[in-house]
């Protein structure tokens, strides 16, 4: 199976943490129980990517060695956030010609907890993160002809979050929840505020926040 990874978003300094100390453990979570365990595909990834600090960049491209790569400044237009912004700019950067059978939109600020085994999904469905109280907006997983019609959600210019994304979405496919915030996958800064560390399994709190 061959595997699109785009990964989209910010890359900024943590607006709790004050560092950019979730780059290694997000990247090092994301090679373990995405890519690592789907032996069977082969994976390609993509960057597209807003940030603040010049000196960053290389860093990340480093770690990821991306196919082909975007980073830009913050942009905003109003109603639309900049990540939803940012799917269809991570798009236009794909090489389609390769004709992968599935695409991942991914965030950079993401702890990838448990596996995700790509063979056990069905292709025809869009899978994203169980937010719990609202829609989940940590990954997308998607096919060729979702994905083209997922970033044309800049297009209407009412996508104003997460929730409203999944209700467009709705309309030609269908969503599921796969993996529950906060146990399954979850910002990395959350790992660190102890009322939500009942949630988290004591190994993957001990390797990222004790080592």
């Amino acid at each position: 199976m061959k595997v699109c990874i785009a990964l989209v978003g910010g890359i900024f300094v943590d607006k709790v943490l004050k560092d950019y100390r979730y780059i290694e453990p997000c990247h090092k979570y994301l090679n373990k129980n995405i890519i690592d365990c789907n032996e069977d595909c082969e994976f390609d990834i993509y960057m597209n990517c807003w940030y603040t600090d010049d000196d960053i960049i290389d860093k990340i491209k480093n770690l990821y060695n991306p196919i082909a790569s975007r980073f830009e400044k913050p942009y905003v237009k109003k109603p639309m956030p900049s990540r939803v912004i940012t799917h269809k700019r991570a798009w236009e950067l794909i090489d389609h010609d390769k004709k992968y059978d599935l695409y991942l939109f991914l965030r950079t600020d993401i702890m990838y907890m448990s596996k995700i085994i790509l063979k056990n999904l069905n292709q025809d469905m869009i899978y994203h993160n169980d937010g719990e109280v609202h829609s989940g907006d940590f990954f997308y997983i998607m096919n060729y002809e979702n994905g083209r019609k997922f970033v044309q959600a800049t297009d209407s210019g009412m996508i104003i979050d997460a929730n409203a994304l999944e209700d467009y979405c709705s309309e030609f496919s269908h969503m599921v929840n796969y993996h529950r915030s906060g146990i399954g996958v979850e910002v990395y800064r959350k790992l660190w505020n102890p009322n939500n560390n009942t949630k988290i399994k004591k190994e993957i709190l001990e390797d990222v926040i004790y080592e």
